[in-house]
């Protein structure tokens, strides 16, 4: 029989493996930005096919079953399209606006829980609504500048910008329903639904760019420029971080584990600033400040502060 666990290496496992999901999520735009020749559609279904690829050795005894039991199940298919349509706008955003903005903005999803909450006519702590007020004014000061320049909705950074918010609030909408479905004990296993989202993703997405786009979209996947950062983007920037951040929630505190996401945005901005030599905006800076503080406020003072 093994040794029984420390304490002290089980934290340092989950601050490990929180630390690596953070940084491999943090380069997600990296890897959109090296593939402008090919569409949206093209990118999100070879993401999803190599996750899923990565992911189908997991397909056996009890996951397995739970998988084929997806297909029938109302809940998984709504978390799946809802995980879905977020990376479809989240490669839409990061082709469209800077790196740094759209990275800022798909981690406002707790803004948009908080907004469900307050409309179902739920109670909300003060360190709550603090921490929305900081976030919707770092927002504002990243988003205003694209409004008060007249440009159009539809001009590449103000719907970038657009739709990167857009996509925090499925993320927030995939938490919310997942959360009410595990009170009801309706909820799928979290290795089930991601392997069930994989395959969604990639079928779905696989289809829709042959649709649309036509086989050329796809043979492009076999160029050797393209090889390298859609395997990054399937497996750096999906597999790893989604088995990663798995692992860190189950063995550190979640306040721990909301933390050290936040270091992603600032991340991603520093690797762009390096590698693509794209450098923040002056109203990224500031509007990225009040966002972390404001995210920071609203999940870990919050929970930092609650009875245990």
């Amino acid at each position: 029989m093994a040794p029984p666990t420390t304490t002290t290496s089980i934290d340092r496992r989950g601050v490990t493996a929180a630390v690596i999901a953070a940084c491999a999520w943090s380069a997600t735009g990296l890897f959109v930005r090296q593939l402008p020749d090919l569409s949206p559609l093209s990118i999100v279904a070879g993401r999803f096919t190599i996750a899923m690829l990565a992911a189908a050795p997991l397909l056996r005894g009890p996951t397995r079953r739970q998988v084929v039991a997806a297909v029938r199940s109302t809940m998984a298919w709504t978390l799946a399209l809802l995980m879905v349509g977020s990376y479809l706008l989240a490669v839409i955003a990061f082709q469209l606006t800077s790196i740094a903005e759209a990275t800022l903005l798909l981690g406002t999803s707790p803004l948009f829980a908080l907004a469900y909450k307050l409309i179902r006519g739920h109670p909300s702590p003060p360190t709550e609504q603090v921490g929305a007020l900081l976030t919707m004014a770092g927002v504002t000061l990243i988003v205003a500048p694209g409004l008060t320049t007249g440009a159009s909705l539809l001009s590449g950074r103000l719907l970038g910008n657009l739709l990167a918010l857009t996509a925090g609030g499925l993320v927030a909408g995939y938490s919310l329903t997942y959360r009410m479905a595990r009170l009801r004990d309706e909820a799928p296993s979290a290795r089930s639904t991601t392997i069930f989202t994989f395959g969604v993703g990639a079928l779905g997405m696989l289809a829709s760019t042959l649709l649309l786009d036509g086989p050329a979209a796809l043979t492009a996947w076999a160029e050797l420029p393209t090889i390298g950062p859609l395997v990054g983007l399937g497996i750096l920037s999906t597999v790893v971080p989604t088995t990663a951040y798995a692992i860190a929630s189950s063995r550190i505190p979640s306040v721990v584990v909301t933390s050290i996401r936040m270091l992603t945005p600032l991340m991603a901005t520093v690797l762009a600033a390096v590698l693509l030599r794209e450098l923040p905006s002056w109203w990224t800076l500031p509007g990225g400040l009040l966002i972390i503080a404001g995210l920071l406020v609203m999940t870990v003072i919050r929970r930092g502060s609650a009875p245990r």
